[in-house]
């Protein structure tokens, strides 16, 4: 039962790649003698097995057991091996490492490795360091450490790096040297001894890769091996990708403003729909504000209304009525004729039916 446990919580054990296995027989011997029913094996391309052990007992036999045969092989570090790696800001370059370590170990955390950053450049010493922590619970802890040997300081995680890894031992991509058994390649000349044993000291133009077998060193980034391994490990982050959308989507009249080509699923809204939806039909600019009826409204229903007929101009004060008051009718009412411009205010304009018009109640009477 605490074998099991332990099992649980106990990380996987990296795997183990191991190259030019021309026949597997010997190798599955071997893994069966070492520990049975305790791996898996995978066939690679070029001649290459890839052996997943399921404990971290087991991977370190294999591995002990294949180093001893001088077998070529790489592997990666085990989790439970790996530090806790932090990033310490702000604390004067020249601080003694040893009283830094000291204070963090008074503050419950194991440092195994320090050291300070310099400029790339100039070689400069700059107030950062790296610290490798021992793994622990309470690693995530040192982020609230803000003060250390009576300085503000600030805890930070390393930025993660999107550069390939590249053994400098195999000149092979995404593994290092730490852990690398295979045959040294020179990144100059492809031979097999290490690149410090190169007779080539002198830079000449003769040069070839091991990966591509082209003419340039092996850790040339315009390899096209590295640009593969590029595109398929670290794919296009969504930065980019949302720096494409906004350009797509951008206006015509931003000052240098080069537009990209639409695709079959990104096609150009215009510019009339961006506010009133995205219809498949162009809606008339004056249509915005008054809905989206089928038919062109005049601009003179606006404010009156969507009748069929068009008002006069003149109605629009005193009703709809099916005949055009006259100008001169506003001020006396509504009488079929026009007062004479001889008639004084005193005077009630008869009409010729008998009834007197009375401007001040409206009201008719009839004689």
């Amino acid at each position: 039962m605490e074998e099991a446990d332990r099992q649980s919580t106990e990380p996987k054990p990296p795997p183990i790649f191991i190259s030019g296995v021309t026949n597997i027989q010997p190798l599955i011997e071997l893994l069966n003698t070492i520990a049975k029913d305790k791996y898996l094996v995978k066939t690679l391309y070029n001649d290459q097995v890839r052996v997943q052990p399921t404990e971290s007992s087991i991977y370190t036999a294999i591995v002990k057991a294949l180093i001893d045969k001088n077998t070529e092989l790489h592997t990666y570090k085990p989790r439970q091996d790996r530090s806790f790696r932090v990033v310490l800001k702000n604390i004067h370059p020249s601080t003694d490492v040893d009283n830094i370590k000291q204070d963090l170990e008074d503050k419950r955390h194991e440092v195994m490795n320090i050291w300070n950053v310099k400029q790339r450049i100039t070689k400069k010493p700059l107030p950062i360091h790296f610290v490798d922590i021992k793994p622990s619970g309470n690693n995530k802890e040192i982020y609230n450490i803000t003060t250390l040997l009576n300085t503000i300081v600030q805890f930070e995680a390393p930025h993660t790096k999107r550069e390939i890894p590249q053994c400098i031992r195999c000149q092979q991509f995404v593994h290092t040297k730490n852990y690398c058994r295979k045959n040294p390649r020179c990144v100059k000349c492809a031979a097999q001894h290490l690149t410090s044993e190169c007779p080539r000291k002198a830079k000449d133009g003769n040069v070839k890769c091991v990966n591509c077998h082209e003419n340039h060193p092996a850790k040339y980034r315009g390899c096209k091996i590295h640009k593969l391994i590029q595109q398929k490990n670290v794919p296009t982050t969504k930065r980019t990708s949302y720096r494409n959308n906004i350009a797509s989507n951008r206006c015509n009249l931003c000052p240098g403003y080069k537009r990209t080509k639409p695709t079959a699923s990104n096609k150009r809204i215009p510019t009339s729909y961006y506010r009133y939806g995205t219809s498949s039909k162009r809606i008339p600019t004056s249509y915005y504000r008054y809905g989206t009826s089928s038919k062109r409204i005049p601009t003179s229903y606006h404010r009156y209304g969507t009748s069929s007929k068009r008002i006069p101009t003149s109605y629009y004060r005193y009703g709809t009525s099916s005949k055009r008051i006259p100008t001169s009718y506003y001020r006396y009412g509504t009488s079929s004729k026009r007062p004479s411009r001889t008639q004084t205010h005193d005077e009630k304009p008869v009409r010729s039916d008998g009834h007197t018009h009375q401007p001040d109640n409206g009201a008719h009477q009839q004689k």
